[in-house]
């Protein structure tokens, strides 16, 4: 898994352009800008900036829906439900450190420093955190 794979993806383009990612014929990532193919329209350039802004957005909209509890036994661990897919994950928020069980949690890790999916963001909202970088800072300054 590299960056580009996990922050230019046809799925985010189409979910950025409103239509079906089966549409997405091709995409390619230049310079500055994302180069998409649509399926029966002219093809669009979005900025890269757009797909990173994105890539947060949409996994803070997705933790909206999901239920966070408290595993009473196993301090700073949580237990993130998704109703509709009916899967769980765990979550631990660490001092320092935070860790999820789920793959995008691990592709992000892989790639970038730090790693937040959606499971992370419904566990740090639940907890009072508005960001991971509230989180980690207060830590620190603890």
């Amino acid at each position: 898994m590299t960056a580009e794979q996990l922050l230019y993806s046809k799925s985010a383009a189409a979910r950025l352009l409103g239509v079906d990612p089966e549409e997405i014929l091709d995409l390619q990532v230049w310079g500055t800008g994302i180069w998409v193919n649509i399926e029966g329209q002219r093809p669009r350039i979005l900025s890269k900036r757009a797909f990173k802004q994105h890539f947060v957005e949409w996994r803070r909209a997705a933790a909206r829906s999901l239920l966070v509890t408290t595993q009473i036994f196993n301090p700073h661990t949580y237990t993130v439900r998704n109703e509709t897919k009916a899967s769980y994950y765990r979550v631990q928020l660490l001092p320092g450190q935070v860790n999820c069980t789920c793959g995008d949690f691990a592709n992000q890790q892989q790639v970038f420093k730090y790693a937040c999916c959606k499971h992370l963001y419904a566990t740090l909202q639940f907890c009072g955190y508005g960001s991971l970088m509230a989180y980690l800072s207060r830590q620190v300054a603890a």
